[in-house]
């Protein structure tokens, strides 16, 4: 849709953008499963990025909220990541990505070619 963005904060935003710098796979935004949303998705992997504000994730209701979504989400790998990691730590978490997917590559069963 022209002129929406693809994430729902600055941090994911800021969290997109080190994916993309270090050249990693463009995950899917916002990716819907089980009436909630993936900030971002390989669901090819079935693995999932969370970008953590203080902001978003600080109130009562906002621990609930998160507490049942993580509950709802047990068979997707879900990466965390906070302003502190995506700012302070941008390489770390390109190699935290990048190994992850790595990993689930290897241990998920291949699917046949279309």
């Amino acid at each position: 849709m022209a002129g929406r963005r693809p994430t729902e904060s600055e941090l994911e935003d800021d969290l997109l953008a080190v994916i993309r710098r270090y050249g990693l796979p463009e995950p899917v935004p916002q990716y819907p499963y089980k009436g909630r949303r993936i900030d971002f998705a390989y669901p090819e992997l079935v693995l999932g990025i969370e970008a953590n504000s203080v902001e978003a994730h600080a109130a009562k209701e906002d621990v609930q909220r998160n507490a049942e979504k993580a509950n709802d989400l047990l068979e997707w790998w879900i990466l965390y990541f906070t302003y502190d990691d995506v700012h302070g730590a941008p390489a770390k978490v390109a190699r935290r990505i990048d190994d992850t997917i790595a990993r689930r590559r290897l241990m998920l069963p291949a699917r046949p070619a279309a």
